[in-house]
């Protein structure tokens, strides 16, 4: 939760300068790991770091199609963030990744 505040922050400061999608952008944040949420319900004592990331990307992606189907441009810019699209030609997505690569640089200091 505290890495998702630090990155909407992050994207809160950085809007001001740059010509991007604040509000998409922030969607995207908020959602680019809502499965954690539906993944640490289930008992995941003996699960592998890669079967916990499709783990919780099969449940972001349930909770996606129940809630944003009907809204084809969040809907596929979420569904391309989640299942990690690197062909997705979208800043939005790029900028979403960015953020969390550099919080994730300088929470490592």
């Amino acid at each position: 939760m505290s890495q998702i505040i630090s990155v909407l922050n992050l994207n809160k400061k950085l809007s001001n300068s740059y010509e991007y999608d604040h509000n998409l952008v922030t969607i995207a944040i908020i959602f680019k790991n809502i499965g954690l949420i539906d993944f640490f319900k289930e008992d995941f004592y003996k699960i592998s770091s890669e079967e916990m990331v499709k783990g919780y990307n099969l449940f972001s992606l349930e909770i996606l199609d129940k809630n944003f189907k009907k809204y084809s441009d969040i809907y596929l810019l979420l569904q391309n963030l989640i299942l990690k699209n690197k062909f997705s030609n979208q800043l939005e997505i790029d900028m979403v990744n960015y953020f969390y690569k550099i919080d994730l640089l300088m929470t490592k200091q």
